[in-house]
């Protein structure tokens, strides 16, 4: 079936594999025929793996650390072991042309995007500034996604 997802006819896979054209046809007509029964399904496509693996938004004051870039791989690692997908907020990069404000509002709308496409928020609410305070910027995040 490999070399017929890739393209090529009965013919050519029957010629791959010296056997007949009689021979590969029939074996095609019998996949097809358990396919349609229900008995075997195709490989997923890598697309369709994809989309069944849950989305991780990972909030939190993580992105204060000094190896945050490094933190967030670990994290997103982490979620990989597990079958998702990790979403960290320092995955985008800010454009160098942008300071202050602007680079402000461009992490805010890059961070919304991420929590809208993710199926989870995972929120690191920890102290942050004192006890009983977490992040002020993850309590957001949290409370948008809800």
């Amino acid at each position: 079936m490999e070399m017929l997802d890739r393209g090529l006819s009965a013919e050519h896979v029957a010629a791959e594999l010296g056997k007949s054209v009689l021979a590969v046809k029939r074996q095609i007509a019998r996949l097809k025929r358990r396919v349609r029964d229900g008995k075997i399904a195709p490989a997923p496509l890598p697309i369709e793996r994809a989309a069944n693996q849950p989305l991780i938004y990972l909030a939190g004051f993580d992105v204060f650390r000094r190896d945050a870039k490094e933190h967030g791989e670990h994290l997103k690692q982490l979620c990989r072991d597990r079958g998702f997908v990790g979403l960290y907020p320092l995955d985008g990069q800010v454009p160098s042309s942008l300071r202050g404000r602007d680079a402000a509002r461009w992490i805010y709308a890059a961070n919304i995007e991420l929590i809208r496409s993710a199926d989870i928020v995972m929120a690191n609410l920890d102290d942050f500034r004192g006890a009983g305070e977490p992040d002020s910027g993850t309590a957001f995040e949290v409370g948008f996604a809800v």
